[in-house]
Parts: C-alpha cells; sequence; structure tokens
C-alpha cells in the first residue's frame, strides 16, 4: 500500500457543521405584548424555580420566556410542540415595595 493511500486513511471523515444560535428572551413590557409559536421546550429556571418557555415561531426562530406564579399556572396543561399564544394581559399591584405582578392570558391552537 502507498504511503498516499495510508495517510488518506487516517484522515478524519470531512463533516459540515451550522452554527446553533442561542434563543432570544422574550420581553412582555407593556400591556397587549404577544408571542406565539409551537412549544419546544419546558422547564425551570435554576435560580428561582421557575418555569422557562421556548417557542419556536412560524418563522422558525425561537424564543425564550421566563414563567411567573400566574403563567405557569396557565401552562402547567401545554404540552410540547401545543401551539400557543401568550398576551401580558395585566398588571397587578402587589404588596408595597414589590413589583407588580403580570398576568397573561394563555391560548392553546386547536
Amino acid at each position: 500500500m502507498s504511503k498516499d493511500k495510508v495517510e488518506q486513511k487516517n484522515l478524519p471523515k470531512e463533516r459540515k457543521f451550522r452554527t446553533i444560535e442561542s434563543p432570544d428572551f422574550f420581553k412582555f413590557e407593556n400591556i397587549g405584548d404577544a408571542i406565539e409559536g409551537a412549544l419546544v421546550e419546558k422547564s425551570q429556571s435554576d435560580n428561582y424555580g421557575i418555569g422557562l418557555y421556548t417557542l419556536r415561531k412560524d418563522d422558525g426562530t425561537t424564543m425564550r420566556i421566563h414563567g411567573s406564579a400566574n403563567l405557569d399556572s396557565k401552562m402547567t396543561g401545554i404540552q410540547i410542540n401545543d401551539y400557543v399564544r401568550i398576551t401580558f394581559s395585566d398588571s397587578k399591584a402587589m404588596e408595597r415595595g414589590k413589583s407588580p405582578m403580570k398576568m397573561f392570558d394563555v391560548e392553546v391552537g386547536e
């Protein structure tokens, strides 16, 4: 066997790679802000034990959403691959010194 064939045999297989983008976080800033897409991941944030949700929008991009007591309770029945729309619907005053609690409407496609 020639030296060239031995060297070719030992070369690693050429692979194609694609870049994996980290999903951006969607922020609900104003009442009426909404996002919709297929739920692709449902987990818990390590820091506070709140939900962490990843949606794949119709254009193929993915967005993450931090949960809250209100949102997490509404997301319990939502399954992976369900198509959902989450809308920031209200802001409720809390005890003095605490930030207002965001309220959400969650709808699932049929």
